[in-house]
């Protein structure tokens, strides 16, 4: 969807703008990926909708196979109207 483009463009973005200032690698071996999930609306939405989106646009941006992570923990902080938020850490297993 448009939707999930948009947010792959601007989430790899994120990802590769924060790995460049900070010299951040990807670590070695298996990886574990935690989203913390900040909606934009009240409106009935699934968790799991934003996980593929989400793991695709990391590994598009820092150049890692996905099939490389093993676990993915997955949790709703809440609800800020017209600010959205999908927080990633990645990390070594």
């Amino acid at each position: 969807s448009d939707e999930a483009r948009t947010f792959r463009e601007y989430a790899g973005l994120e990802a590769r703008s924060t790995a460049s200032l900070t010299g951040w690698r990807v670590p070695a071996g298996r990886l574990k990926l935690t989203l913390l999930l900040t909606f934009g609306s009240r409106r009935k939405t699934d968790v799991d909708n934003r996980i593929k989106s989400a793991l695709d646009a990391l590994a598009l941006a820092l150049g890692f196979d996905d099939s490389r992570v093993d676990r993915i923990e997955v949790e709703r902080v809440g609800v800020e109207p017209g600010r959205p938020l999908c927080e990633m850490i990645l990390e070594g297993l």
